[in-house]
């Protein structure tokens, strides 16, 4: 697709790629981690939807083309989610792991394979579409520079990532299936949001202003995120307020 050939119209289609995903997702046997999916392609669907509704009716805004974004990310932590499992023994990787997975099961590690692969190519043909799209009134930000980002904020978010990371992946998985997809889902999330806040600042100490601003603006929207994959708990809580702290 390429990019200036993109119209509000391409979104469409878009949106039918992740309906039919969603849609296979409804019809499987309603495990911890197929519930996790559907929780995510729902988030996405509606994302899509109400923006290329709104683009249709050119009154799009701020929150459509950033939810396009929001889609975005959550497809990527949809794949990042794919990396974990629990075995006798604690943690490992998902499809890499060295022996037998508990958990997910093989049920709903198919599942998952069948989701990523139905909506394979969609999360970077969102981000085109974005890029192209983004004029008044759905421009998502100015251009960010040094002095509207807080180099302080984003190493407390990695250092506080890093920790809850860390202290969740040495301590043991909970007995109870619906404990362990939450605890896979929270660690997901812990990892994801520490390759994101060292992107960042790769970006800072680069002085790039659009590597910046492409690095830095989804970092105050992680609290979107978690709410679409889970109900933030109490420990969600410091991690989620350093992100609100990025930007200026």
């Amino acid at each position: 697709m390429p990019a200036a050939q993109v119209t509000a119209d391409d979104l469409l289609p878009l949106c039918g790629t992740a309906q039919r995903a969603l849609t296979e997702l409804r019809q499987a046997p309603g495990a911890p981690r197929v519930r996790t999916l559907r929780r995510l392609g729902e988030f996405v669907t509606s994302r899509m939807t109400d923006a290329a509704l709104a683009y249709e009716r050119d009154a799009a805004e701020a929150t459509h083309h950033a939810g396009l974004l929001d889609a975005a990310d959550v497809l990527t932590y949809a794949d990042a989610l794919q990396e974990i499992g629990v075995d006798g023994r604690g943690y490992v990787g998902g499809p890499s792991a060295a022996g037998p997975v508990e958990a997910p099961g093989a049920a709903e590690r198919e599942a998952h394979t069948r989701f990523l692969e139905a909506v394979d190519g969609l999360q970077g043909a969102l981000r085109v579409v974005a890029d192209e799209l983004d004029e008044p009134p759905g421009r998502l930000t100015e251009e960010l520079s040094p002095g509207h980002v807080s180099a302080e904020a984003i190493a407390d978010l990695a250092d506080e990532a890093l920790t809850r990371l860390r202290d969740g992946t040495a301590a043991a998985p909970p007995r109870d299936a619906d404990g362990r997809e939450a605890a896979m889902v929270w660690l997901t999330f812990c990892g994801f949001t520490l390759d994101r806040a060292l992107a960042a600042q790769t970006a800072l100490d680069g002085g790039d202003d659009a590597e910046l601003t492409t690095a830095v603006r989804a970092l105050p929207r992680l609290p979107v995120l978690l709410r679409a994959v889970a109900n933030p708990a109490p420990e969600s809580l410091t991690l989620l307020e350093l992100a609100r702290q990025i930007a200026a």
